[in-house]
């Protein structure tokens, strides 16, 4: 799913080897990770999808930063911070929006 301010994707995680279905949300603006993260403190994870990590991009102002591990803790979320997280974000997600265009032609690209 993409909208104007975010892009879903399925995904599978093999964390402590357990495969376990996950949703890849990316937002490339501070306000809207603060307005995901505030929206979802303290709700219960039984009826909500749960934050299960946040990852920032190393060229994120460290204020900025600061605000986005607050929040992260108080979603109990793992945060990560990194170099080119945001050229990585954008290369998932172009490849990603090429396959959804292959498909929707009945195209299947092998090109990898």
């Amino acid at each position: 799913h993409t909208s104007n301010t975010a892009c879903v994707l399925k995904a599978t995680s093999f964390k402590d080897t357990k495969e376990t279905r996950v949703a890849l949300k990316a937002m490339g603006k501070y306000d809207q990770v603060m307005a995901e993260l505030n929206g979802r403190e303290d709700l219960d994870s039984k009826y909500v999808v749960s934050i299960q990590a946040v990852y920032v991009d190393e060229s994120v102002k460290q204020e900025e930063k600061n605000k986005i591990i607050q929040g992260a803790d108080k979603c109990k979320a793992e945060y990560h911070t990194g170099e080119h997280v945001t050229q990585t974000i954008r290369g998932i997600l172009a490849k990603s929006q090429d396959q959804v265009t292959d498909h929707s032609n009945n195209k299947i690209s092998t090109d990898e």
